[in-house]
């Protein structure tokens, strides 16, 4: 009997908690990650019930040139708690089924008052490229684990200036060969507005390795870093990847059409200059010096993202375009 009437009063307790959720709105979100190569494009819809956001969503999303992506999954925030669990499937642009990727991933975060923090897991079967190509196919679909961990913090935040740094920390392990590959990225940013323009500087140090010996290939790109999905002539380029990178950015943009106040006044021009030095060694006298200078017109959407077409040139005077966001923004 006492256990009957403690079942009852906890079903009653319940039944006022599930009569207390309310769906206090609904509708379609469109979500664009345009901080990163590849970008992907989100459309879901959400379901707000009293301090929680539920939101199903499909996603797309491409590098480019060399992947398509497809994702499908659920999206839940709970005041400054976010989360994200989907599935994911990377197509190739050849449509070459044989290196199809699908991925599971989940993802969790917290928006504290004075820094960010974000966590995700992905496990799939992922292809990894290799520095040699004698060695047989056992890196391409192989089961891998990957863990990415990213924190942001602001350092100031004002109507005229904007200062953050962020460091993003990549572990991933092949669960067949037992190869562990890492990487770590640290990223400065600062913009000051001026009368008609903004003057932006970065600085990046991005060091990747594995923790045993490997035939994969763990070096990263310095055009990727930069934001510049493509290089012509199109090819590969081995003289861009590297395993350390030390990077320093500066971009002024002028919004020549300011005066207007009208939606024309966020359009800009730009000139950016990118300069950087690579290495693979221990030694740092073994590397490369590299620059990107390009100009570009853009438009700052909602007055806080800066989407720009950019054509340039690098050290070896490759032609290069950029027609992302640029590398200089604000994502807080």
């Amino acid at each position: 009997m006492k256990k009957t009437v403690i079942f009852l009063m906890c079903f009653n307790l319940f039944s006022r908690e599930f009569n207390s959720l309310k769906i206090n709105g609904m509708g379609f979100d469109f979500d664009m990650d345009y901080l990163s190569i590849p970008n992907t494009f989100d459309l879901s819809l959400y379901y707000v019930l009293n301090d929680s956001k539920i939101s199903p969503f499909i996603g797309l999303g491409s590098d480019y040139h060399k992947t398509i992506l497809f994702a499908s999954g659920f999206k839940y925030f709970f005041r400054n708690f976010s989360s994200k669990i989907f599935y994911e499937i990377r197509t190739p642009f050849n449509l070459n089924k044989k290196y199809i990727e699908h991925e599971g991933n989940f993802l969790f975060g917290y928006n504290f008052d004075y820094f960010k923090f974000e966590n995700s897991f992905t496990i799939g079967l992922i292809n990894n490229l290799l520095t040699v190509d004698n060695v047989e196919n056992i890196y391409f679909n192989t089961l891998t684990l990957k863990n990415k961990i990213s924190l942001l913090i602001p350092i100031y935040y004002s109507e005229l200036q904007r200062m953050d740094t962020k460091v993003i920390f990549v572990y991933r392990y092949l669960f067949g060969n037992e190869d562990q590959v890492y990487s770590v990225h640290w990223n400065f940013k600062y913009l000051l507005s001026l009368p008609f323009g903004e003057l932006g500087f970065k600085a990046d140090f991005l060091k990747s390795d594995s923790l045993f010996e490997t035939d994969l290939e763990t070096r990263v790109d310095y055009h990727a870093l930069n934001l510049y999905p493509l290089a012509f002539p199109f090819f590969d380029d081995p003289n861009s990847i590297f395993n350390a990178i030390f990077n320093f950015g500066f971009e002024y943009r002028v919004f020549f059409l300011e005066y207007l106040r009208n939606a024309f006044s966020d359009l800009f021009l730009s000139i950016s200059f990118d300069m950087g030095y690579g290495f693979d060694d221990v030694f740092i006298d073994n590397g490369k010096f590299l620059y990107i200078v390009s100009f570009g017109i853009g438009y700052k959407f909602f007055r806080e993202i800066p989407f720009v077409f950019k054509v340039g040139i690098n050290q070896d005077k490759q032609f290069m375009l950029g027609f992302i966001v640029s590398s200089i923004n604000f994502d807080n």
